[in-house]
């Protein structure tokens, strides 16, 4: 009898499973490469990349991505061309931030997926605007961002902003 409720037990223990483990804690972002330049809250989101942020650091780019519930998700970074980042850096030295004739970009201004926020840093001073609801003193520098942005968050060649992109670039 006792050989039998062991190997009953033994049946047990190894055919049914324990219960489940506590679920992995989000990693942490990696600390960013430099000033940010953009942030979007909830427009356009998918569910990994719910926020983004987008860093510079002279020619290098770093693009973060947080869940809905504000947990990292993942990285990409990237290197800027030297004519996308001489670009960049005279669209940030031209902005105006006193021409605030609104400007409605691209005609999306009030689309009804539009939703969130969109975020400048144009250096110390934050702007931030609905998407595509711009004033017209920041619209070519945020032509210029986008164009990065369009390019580290999607990782496809052929690249007209950036040279290269580190390995492991995830798309959306």
């Amino acid at each position: 009898m006792p050989n039998r409720i062991s190997s009953t037990i033994c049946f047990f223990l190894i055919a049914v499973p324990g219960c489940p483990a506590p679920s992995d804690p989000a990693p942490e972002p990696p600390p960013p490469i430099g000033p940010q330049l953009l942030e979007i809250e909830g427009s356009f989101a998918i569910e990994g990349c719910a926020s983004s942020r987008l860093y510079r650091d002279g020619r290098r780019v770093q693009y973060q991505c947080f869940d809905s519930q504000g947990a990292f998700s993942w990285d990409n970074r990237g290197t800027l061309t030297e004519s996308a980042s001489a670009a960049l850096d005279s669209e940030l030295a031209s902005a105006a931030l006193d021409a605030t004739t609104p400007v409605n970009h691209k005609g999306l201004c009030g689309a009804p997926d539009s939703g969130g926020e969109v975020s400048l840093w144009v250096g110390e001073e934050r702007v931030s605007f609905a998407p595509f609801c711009l004033f017209e003193g920041i619209v070519a520098l945020y032509d210029q961002v986008a164009a990065i942005l369009f390019e580290i968050e999607g990782c496809e060649e052929p690249f007209a902003q950036l040279e290269s992109v580190d390995p492991g670039c995830r798309a959306y």
